[in-house]
């Protein structure tokens, strides 16, 4: 593989506002997280009529006023399909599923005063409520949520009349499918917590100029310069690096579970970035996602998730946690380098500095995030 020519084009970094600023943070998540679809988690949790996922939109926008906070109930139907909802009751708004560790069930009961929902969402039972005049159940269902299923992942929308999935993701058409997404599992989880706006996180990650520096050891088995990219406008942005005397990206080089791919992307690692908040890593022998929830202007929690082949339990040589060390430690790094980078553009002094030709897909993003926000480009 060669790496192809890039270019930055001259663009420059963000302004410290874009950072920094609680307006332009509330903008964002009306503008942008709000109106694109978000990854909530594995479908692999939800096999069974009943089985349910809550994924929070909570971010704090400072202000005179409570910033807005969605939370979505998606739930496995009696007919096998998806379906999202407002994570809250028609009687009074109270939540109807606090979170994780709720067992499947056929209904779903507000804990408040028991309002009863079909796993379609219709009213089916509220108590005493035949004794206020003109009360009908069927004026009460569930708010509906755009809910959708996409390699192996659970996506949310909470936009009004979203454009489908398959048309917003069209770029990533058949690029992940020898990964067979869908039948993997999760191995390990991690999540941190980064003191640092969600676009730095986003900005660092689609470049590797800073690898050489700041990842010796990943930089030493996939070389910064052999890198390439194949998706480089829009919304969605990658492509491959090469892997050099290694398996996979692990402690030892060697793989961690059941190989994915065969030919050329045994020697492979494919990054892409699914604006705006999720990565994804196809690597020889497993993926790994990062999901990004922005949690304030300068706050921003990541999911890690490792995904495997389901083999890798009866697999002698396999050992995921080879992997999940690897990139522990790459995170780590890349954490703090962005809660320093944070610092550094609430300084009056910064001033936004000209991107590298390698960083093209850094100014990619931004082009990509100021066109989303309705703001000029610069």
């Amino acid at each position: 593989m060669s790496s192809r020519p890039r270019s930055a084009g001259g663009a420059r970094s963000l302004e410290a506002r874009y950072y920094c600023s609680n307006a332009i943070f509330a903008e964002e998540i009306e503008r942008i997280f709000m109106r694109r679809w978000l990854y909530a988690g594995r479908a692999e949790s939800l096999t069974e009529a009943g089985s349910r996922m809550v994924f929070e939109l909570a971010p704090e926008c400072r202000g005179p006023e409570l910033s807005p906070r969605e939370s979505a109930l998606i739930v496995r139907a009696e007919t096998g399909e998806l379906r999202g909802f407002y994570n809250l009751c028609r009687h009074r708004g109270a939540r109807l599923c606090a979170g994780p560790g709720v067992s499947p069930s056929r209904t779903l009961r507000c804990p408040y005063h028991a309002w009863t929902y079909a796993l379609d969402g219709r009213l089916i039972g509220a108590p005493q409520m035949d004794e206020v005049a003109g009360f009908d159940r069927a004026d009460y269902p569930l708010h509906s949520l755009a809910t959708a299923q996409w390699q192996g992942g659970v996506f949310v929308n909470f936009a009004d009349a979203p454009a489908p999935l398959a048309e917003a993701f069209a770029a990533l058409a058949g690029k992940l499918e020898p990964w067979r997404m869908p039948s993997l599992r999760v191995a390990a989880r991690r999540e941190y917590e980064i003191a640092a706006n969600w676009k730095l996180i986003f900005e660092n990650y689609v470049e590797c100029y800073h690898c050489p520096i700041i990842h010796p050891r990943l930089e030493a088995v996939s070389p910064a310069r052999a890198a390439d990219n194949d998706l480089e406008q829009g919304e969605l942005l990658g492509g491959p690096m090469r892997l050099v005397g290694v398996e996979t990206l692990s402690e030892d080089g060697r793989r961690c579970g059941p190989l994915l791919v065969d030919g050329p992307a045994r020697t492979q690692v494919f990054y892409y970035t699914i604006f705006p908040a999720l990565f994804i890593a196809l690597h020889p022998d497993y993926v790994l996602t990062y999901r990004l929830d922005p949690t304030a202007v300068d706050r921003t929690r990541i999911t890690c998730e490792w995904l495997f082949d389901p083999g890798y339990v009866d697999d002698s040589a396999s050992d995921p946690e080879r992997a999940v060390v690897f990139w522990d430690r790459v995170n780590r790094e890349d954490k703090a380098l962005t809660e320093s980078n944070q610092l550094g553009v609430r300084s009056r002094a910064y001033v936004p500095g000209p991107y590298a030709e390698r960083e093209s897909l850094s100014a990619a993003f931004d082009r990509a995030y100021l066109a989303a926000l309705g703001h000029d480009a610069r």
